[in-house]
């Protein structure tokens, strides 16, 4: 009888749904059939979905969530009540118990649990707030969920499938209701800018996107901005041999989908909002900046080695010059924040700063590029002046020296994006700052130049004299 009425009304629903019509009753007719919907609501969720009788098998189950799927489309909008007090307390204790048992509940299961949580968000619009405490948690700690590794394809596969829907689920309800979800925007953007694979990375741009979209950006870019100084001190403390590569690597993706966050959010904002938070703005971007050094000082800390910085941490990837202009700008995260690189965090967040740069006008620009110039100095009349008046190798300390360059990379990242976006500001205004920097940097990246070029080439004499001395040919690579 379930799975028949289920039937009936899904084929009524797919029939309406052709014909672009709703549940297709008047009022009236939707008023006499509100005590039986009512009642079979409650009778089948006591009686199949509630308590011990969540016991039942799994077929009968699955049968039963999607009755309540169907009868939610049929009455949730004229009949609401139910669907509040049944219907979605149960969807909540399903989805509570995958969270602390997953292998122990069904896939079908959750996935039917889903759908119909998904049906009764677009029934009852707004309608759904005061059970929003109720059903927001722990879709979000199920979405949170790391999916288990496994070798079996078949589980894995079901694992995807499931996160698929709970997202859909979290999709539907930032669209529905996204001017209420300040309570749970931390736990948002720590779920879209975790480090994910690659079926699941487009479907956590689009829920980032939908928060930019139907979130206020009053709300929204605070939780933004203090999100990204926790990530920051993530990857200084991600300095343990074992697992420093894969901390520092999800660290960076996180900032770099911040960054993109910020991007979106300046891209459609007004000049007197962007000038209302000027200083917290500025000191966020900042926090983006200085992740790109915090990452390499963490790799070196670590045990890594110095030469592998730019294969490791950098990420400096060989292309076209189209290419790495299409690969600056773009936003996609399967092409920007798919894998950490402090080269890309680089970019977007100059992105950013240029967004954000172009909303303010030049009095207010000024101080706020002299601000970024000042952090890449870091306390030097100009960059990388230590490094560069050096006598001896004596006076070298790497770390300072990698910190030092990731400032130079950061700022230089910010002098491109705006030469590229407002080339008249740039040359006219900006340039004439960072000119003696620009040329102390020079000196300094001369000088372990041909520091690199004797190193290498007393490496190369030392090669042939041994091999002379074994007798070995020796290669004109090699001489």
């Amino acid at each position: 009888v379930l799975g028949a009425a289920s039937v009936a009304l899904k084929d009524r629903k797919d029939m309406r749904a052709g014909a672009g019509l709703d549940a297709g009753m008047d009022e009236a007719s939707q008023e006499l059939c509100a005590p039986l919907c009512t009642s079979a609501m409650k009778h089948v969720v006591q009686a199949l979905l509630s308590g011990t009788s969540s016991d039942s098998d799994e077929d009968t189950q699955v049968m039963a969530w999607n009755f309540i799927d169907s009868l939610c489309w049929f009455c949730g909008k004229t009949t609401p009540k139910p669907v509040l007090k049944f219907c979605i307390p149960s969807a909540a204790s399903c989805l509570a118990k995958v969270v602390q048992v997953p292998k122990a509940h069904s896939a079908r299961i959750t996935i039917a649990c889903c759908i119909c949580l998904k049906t009764t968000l677009e029934q009852l619009g707004r309608g759904v707030l005061e059970k929003l405490n109720t059903i927001a948690p722990p879709l979000l700690d199920l979405a949170k969920q790391t999916p288990a590794t496994t070798t079996n394809k078949a589980a894995a596969a079901v694992e995807v499938l499931i996160q698929k829907h709970v997202l859909e689920v979290l999709l539907t309800m930032v669209r529905i209701v996204g001017n209420f979800l300040s309570p749970y925007l931390e736990q948002f953007l720590q779920l879209t800018t975790a480090e994910s694979g690659s079926e699941r990375t487009p479907v956590l741009e689009e829920l980032g996107q939908a928060l930019v979209d139907h979130v206020p950006h009053r709300l929204l870019l605070p939780a933004v901005q203090d999100a990204i100084a926790p990530a920051e001190e993530a990857l200084a403390s991600a300095t343990d041999e074992q697992t420093a590569l894969a901390d520092i690597n999800s660290g960076l993706v996180r900032v770099q989908r911040l960054a993109v966050f910020n991007t979106w959010i300046f891209s459609k904002a007004t000049p007197e909002s962007v000038s209302a938070g000027i200083q917290s703005t500025v000191a966020a971007l900042l926090h983006m900046f200085a992740s790109g050094q915090k990452a390499a000082a963490a790799f070196l800390e670590s045990g890594g080695r110095p030469e592998e910085l730019p294969s490791k941490v950098l990420r400096q990837v060989v292309m076209s010059k189209g290419e790495a202009n299409e690969a600056q700008t773009s936003l996609v995260w399967a092409d920007s924040c798919a894998q950490g690189t402090v080269l890309q965090l680089n970019d977007l967040a100059a992105t950013a700063f240029t967004q954000f740069a172009l909303r303010l006008d030049l009095e207010d620009l000024k101080p706020c590029f002299a601000k970024v110039l000042d952090w890449a100095r870091d306390t030097q009349a100009t960059m990388l002046a230590r490094q560069g008046s050096r006598k001896s190798a004596a006076e070298e300390d790497l770390n300072k020296d990698t910190e030092g360059a990731c400032r130079v990379l950061a700022l230089s990242a910010v002098m491109q994006a705006l030469a590229s976006a407002a080339p008249g500001i740039s040359e006219e205004l900006l340039l004439p700052l960072v000119a003696k920097d620009l040329a102390s940097s020079l000196t300094a990246s001369r000088r372990y130049a041909l520091k690199l070029a004797a190193q290498h080439r007393s490496a190369s004499r030392k090669r042939r004299k041994a091999a002379s001395a074994a007798g070995e040919p020796i290669s004109l690579s090699g001489a």
